[in-house]
């Protein structure tokens, strides 16, 4: 269910606006796109490989790829890894999911990608899984800025036992090294390109560090970064949702309690400890740094389920009680109808796309209005949805 709901439009916001809106209007426009633009500058590494879906109009398989393929290479990894059929009931009933597999982005595949590359590490500590990981790393931030937290938590693990990993890196072979410019060389084009358009390699990010006389960048990251901060319980939505359309941005209250028992009962277990400490670092992190968004957690989740494979007979009937697992099917069958309609409205794309698209897509019947309009069409609209936009128009950005 949750690889044929992945298959179909691109409806998100953020995936019309910059994941995939923004290649498609290089390609639209040129090498000319307007820099004013400060999504732009957003997009990572990854989100310019969706040219080849644009290209081939193959759209419909950019959320299969980024998000609903994925999942099941991880259960399979995840059960060889003896972790309990429960705990992966709590990781694929997560409301979640349907974000991961619906919204076209690539930070779910990134981050499960460099999470499982680091256990493997954890696992086999030698040359050829360093030289994994660290590509891994390289990779990830210049796919995805955000990234650069589960970077940093991997960093600051490995500074407690730097004489190992010292060692291990000099032992790195020359070909590694070439390989390992290479990839330097590769990631770096992004953070190149974000400074030659804003003046900030890290763009959104650090923005009063490298634009201080840059109003409308510094506000820009203020707005990103104090999103779904209003309340004063607000790190508590990542968990609990209050209101449905928080469902899609939470864990549920389940995994919350996973994260405080897998603790108390595998901290003390040396492998599974550190896994344990790099999760809970980057989830405070996000919180503090990032968007508090639980689809931002994916690296900390990997990492807590693959963590909870030495729980004991004795400690799984304790910890997944009758109360836990009749919750925990309540999320299963939560899932399945969130899941359900999704498909419900993908099937209805296949038969009237026209429809579908104006009542599920933000921003796509006004790109449909404005077909109509003299160009260039003025869109004063909250989300560019760049992808719907096969005109001449204005981002309202360039008023900001």
């Amino acid at each position: 269910l949750i690889l044929a709901s992945s298959f179909g439009p691109v409806n998100h916001p953020d995936a019309s606006d910059y994941h995939v809106g923004v290649p498609f209007q290089l390609i639209y426009k040129g090498i000319n796109f307007n820099k004013d633009f400060l999504s732009f500058g957003l997009t990572g590494a990854s989100d310019w490989v969706n040219i080849l879906f644009l290209y081939e109009n193959n759209t419909w398989f950019i959320r299969v790829i980024n998000g609903g393929l994925i999942f099941i290479p991880i259960v399979c990894y995840l059960y060889e890894r003896r972790v309990s059929y429960w705990t992966i009931m709590i990781f694929l009933s997560m409301p979640l999911v349907i974000q991961w597999i619906s919204n076209g982005k690539n930070n779910f595949l990134v981050e499960v990608t460099l999470a499982i590359l680091l256990v493997h590490f954890l696992d086999e500590k030698n040359k050829k899984t360093m030289a994994s990981l660290i590509y891994a790393c390289i990779f990830s931030v210049s796919f995805k800025i955000s990234s650069l937290v589960s970077v940093v938590c991997i960093l600051v693990i490995s500074f407690f036992k730097r004489h190992l990993y010292f060692s291990l890196i000099s032992k790195i072979s020359s070909t590694n090294i070439i390989t390992l410019l290479s990839v330097l060389m590769l990631s770096s084009l992004v953070f190149y390109l974000r400074y030659d358009w804003y003046s900030n390699p890290t763009y959104p990010m650090l923005a009063s560090f490298f634009n201080p006389n840059n109003e409308q960048l510094i506000t820009f990251n203020k707005i990103i970064t104090s999103y779904n901060r209003e309340v004063w319980y607000w790190p508590i939505r990542v968990f609990i949702p209050f209101n449905l359309s928080e469902l899609s941005f939470s864990t549920g209250p389940v995994f919350l309690y996973f994260i405080i028992i897998n603790t108390l009962f595998n901290f003390k277990n040396k492998d599974s400890k550190i896994l344990i400490i790099i999760s809970i670092l980057s989830i405070v992190l996000i919180l503090l740094f990032v968007q508090p968004r639980a689809d931002y957690f994916a690296f900390s989740i990997i990492l807590l389920i693959i963590s909870s494979s030495n729980f004991n007979n004795y400690n799984l009937k304790l910890i997944f009680n009758s109360l836990v697992k009749f919750v925990i099917i309540l999320h299963i069958f939560l899932s399945i109808s969130i899941l359900s309609t999704n498909l419900i409205q993908n099937m209805y794309a296949v038969v009237d796309y026209q429809s579908a698209m104006k009542k599920f897509a933000f921003g796509y019947h006004v790109s449909q209005i404005a077909k109509d309009l003299k160009e260039p069409v003025l869109v004063n609209n909250i989300r560019q949805t760049k992808l719907f936009f096969e005109m001449e128009y204005v981002d309202i950005d360039v008023f900001d």
